[in-house]
């Protein structure tokens, strides 16, 4: 049974199926979810939580949740929130030539050849001066990397409040300036959508602990032309999930 059949019997066995989202958005714990696809003949790792909760674009959704125009996103580490809305972002394509930059390095990184992973992308944007090219700021340092929990916070979407009650957040990379601390997600693929809380809940978390402004950024590359792109987000009202908009966005290619 693949996991879209799995999400068949969720939908049902949960109550989701009869649910009114005038009445605010759905909550489920991950135990009821455990003990609905227990008995299912699948292999175990298609009914994990982690598996069937990986929603980062909207094809991923299960079929229910795209004609429904529905979400699902973390209620705390223990539920999750199914909401009514739009959860998703665009990634526009950047119809500009890449912006060709030479490194700041007068010697040769070599260390930062050997391997393709998005962490690898992102360690060599930095040093040879591009990110800080993109951001505008030169002040700027690696402090921050991996998984942080969040403390409660509530937000809206298409008015509607959603409780969070603290969730596992992660960020690619942090980099604080003088004014600023901006947060990257990072792609090693080529996606022209992405679920809004990849951006937002770092935002959100990193707004409440420390007083600098907090700059939001995805970055995607791509492994055979060895283009480096940015696309940085804000948003208008930081209570509001689906009030993110599109600052700038630009290409890069580092030539030797």
């Amino acid at each position: 049974m693949v996991t879209q059949e799995i999400w068949v019997k969720i939908i049902k066995e949960t109550g989701l199926i009869n649910h009114s989202f005038s009445d605010g958005p759905f909550y489920v714990k991950h135990k009821t979810i455990k003990d609905i696809v227990s008995d299912i003949d699948a292999p175990n790792n298609s009914k994990e939580i982690r598996i069937l909760g990986y929603q980062a674009t909207r094809e991923q959704r299960p079929e229910y949740f795209i004609k429904n125009n529905l979400f699902l996103l973390p209620a705390s580490n223990r539920e999750w929130v199914v909401v009514e809305g739009e959860g998703y972002i665009d990634i526009p394509k950047i119809n500009e030539n890449p912006i060709q930059i030479k490194s700041k390095l007068d010697f040769k990184m070599e260390s930062l050849e050997i391997g393709t992973s998005e962490m690898q992308y992102l360690d060599s944007a930095f040093v040879h001066g591009i990110t800080q090219h993109f951001l505008e700021d030169e002040s700027i340092e690696l402090t921050v990397r991996g998984r942080k929990r969040t403390a409660p916070f509530n937000f809206s979407v298409h008015g509607v409040e959603v409780e969070c009650k603290g969730v596992q957040t992660e960020v690619d990379a942090g980099y604080e300036g003088r004014t600023s601390l901006t947060l990257v997600e990072a792609k090693s693929s080529n996606i022209d959508n992405e679920i809004i809380r990849q951006l937002y809940f770092p935002f959100r978390k990193w707004s409440m602990d420390i007083n600098k402004n907090i700059r939001n950024v995805f970055f995607q590359f791509d492994k055979d032309s060895k283009v480096l792109s940015y696309w940085e987000y804000g948003f208008q009202d930081q209570s509001k999930y689906d009030s993110i908009y599109l600052i700038k966005a630009q290409s890069y290619q580092l030539v030797e």
